[in-house]
């Protein structure tokens, strides 16, 4: 059967939670890059606290606890005075990774005070029907 909704074409393999994040980074899901091809990382933010910033980038690691950070892969800071209720993404493939490395994660991390964020990463699935490898907090999926 041809796989024509891009529902059946994308899985998500990643996410932070939506959250009020106090001033840390939070990880999200790592991902196993030898399943996927590409992924795509998308942060939201919510009404930043009052001078708040936010920051996201791209660790990567030959073990399931990636923390090397990747060069080229952090988004410009958001901050307070314009930021509020935007998003950034950031893409990667496999080549992109070290030698030895396989593992990818999105660090966000807030500062100065706290405030709302999500993060979703959705990967291309080469052969696998999408649903399978989506994250199991997915709930429900409408197409026509």
């Amino acid at each position: 059967m041809a796989r024509k909704f891009l529902s059946q074409r994308l899985a998500i393999v990643a996410t932070i939670d939506p959250a009020q994040q106090s001033t840390t980074g939070v990880g999200s899901t790592v991902v196993d890059l030898r399943r996927h091809p590409e992924v795509v990382f998308i942060c939201q933010t919510g009404v930043l606290g009052a001078s708040a910033t936010v920051d996201m980038k791209l660790q990567t690691g030959a073990t399931s606890s990636p923390t090397t950070d990747l060069t080229g892969k952090s988004v410009t800071q958001l901050v307070k005075a314009s930021n509020d209720t935007n998003q950034v993404m950031i893409g990667i493939r496999r080549s992109d990774l070290p030698v030895g490395h396989v593992y990818c994660r999105a660090l966000v991390t807030v500062g100065t005070a706290a405030s709302y964020t999500s993060l979703i990463g959705l990967a291309e699935v080469e052969a696998e029907p999408a649903l399978s490898l989506s994250r199991t907090t997915l709930v429900q999926v409408v197409q026509s």
